[in-house]
């Protein structure tokens, strides 16, 4: 729910529950009941989110939400359709968090130093925010399907756009890879492998498939990604597109130069494996995909 509203100091003069934008046309102001139903839904949503991180997907009810902000669980669908209709918006907000903390992260620094900084902070709210990541990024809720078009879609390409403005100032191409709909396969393709490489990794981490102690998980993390887009900028440097773009792997190495370089596993750091199901950390009560309570 959008709400219009100003805050003191931005010029804004209220004039018989109307106030005046920018343009100097009249525009609503938010009624006391919108308001009220705005914290409300919020507060909800905030009660779905703590039950999620106390006990994973399952742990979400609607009973229990409702009996957490005082409330008969009847009167919930006056804000919520069902359980679906709450978990929209649990995904949409938990995109939403994700998207805020790379967005601070990226700064106004070169573009391989955003670039750098948004993989840490990506991995650095997941680690976090576990079964809110896990919760957007797998299937946990059996039966769910999120609308077609709907809130999840916009918030999740939120996530992306900070990367994608970084490496695109980085090639000398503006903001044409958030567009990606739009983009030539083989542009799709390198950025499809680019946060394949981003996600699994950190996914492997905080699901605990990574061997304790055996790997430093921030800087396998950054080295991989390191490589991986040294060679997704070779791969863009081909016969269509002509070599103008800045020297993305110099680029790099200013900004391992700034936040430190992490050798590679492979070659000179700790050995790293795959932990066997049933060995390494324990795993997190609720960490699979049960049944949601109802």
């Amino acid at each position: 729910m959008v709400s219009k509203h100003c805050s003191a100091g931005q010029g804004c003069s209220v004039n018989q529950g109307r106030s005046a934008n920018l343009d100097g046309v009249s525009a609503p102001t938010e009624s006391r009941r919108d308001r009220q139903r705005r914290e409300l839904v919020a507060e909800i949503i905030a009660a779905a989110c703590r039950q999620l991180d106390e006990g994973g997907p399952g742990n979400v009810s609607w009973r229990g939400v409702a009996r957490e902000v005082g409330m008969n669980p009847a009167s919930l669908y006056t804000y919520f359709a069902s359980l679906d209709d709450l978990f929209t918006a649990l995904i949409t907000k938990s995109f939403g968090d994700l998207a805020d903390a790379v967005g601070q992260a990226s700064g106004d620094s070169e573009p391989a130093a955003r670039l750098l900084a948004c993989v840490r902070a990506y991995r650095a709210w997941a680690v976090a925010n576990p079964r809110r990541f896990n919760l957007i990024w797998t299937d946990q809720l059996p039966g769910y399907a999120a609308p077609p078009g709907g809130p999840t879609v916009t918030a999740e390409q939120a996530v992306y756009r900070p990367f994608l403005l970084a490496l695109g100032e980085a090639e000398d191409r503006g903001a044409q890879l958030t567009e990606f709909a739009t983009l030539p396969p083989r542009d799709q393709h390198r950025l499809l492998g680019l946060f394949g490489t981003l996600h699994g990794l950190v996914s492997l981490e905080i699901n605990s498939h990574l061997a304790p102690g055996a790997v430093d998980g921030e800087a396998l993390l950054v080295d991989q990604m390191t490589h991986a887009l040294r060679h997704a900028h070779q791969d863009h440097l081909n016969p269509d597109h002509p070599r103008t773009a800045p020297d993305l792997p110099a680029l790099l190495k200013q900004g391992e130069a700034r936040f430190g370089r992490h050798a590679s596993p492979r070659r000179t750091g700790p050995r790293w494996r795959p932990v066997p199901r049933g060995r390494g950390l324990p795993r997190r009560p609720g960490s699979g995909p049960p049944d949601r309570a109802t």
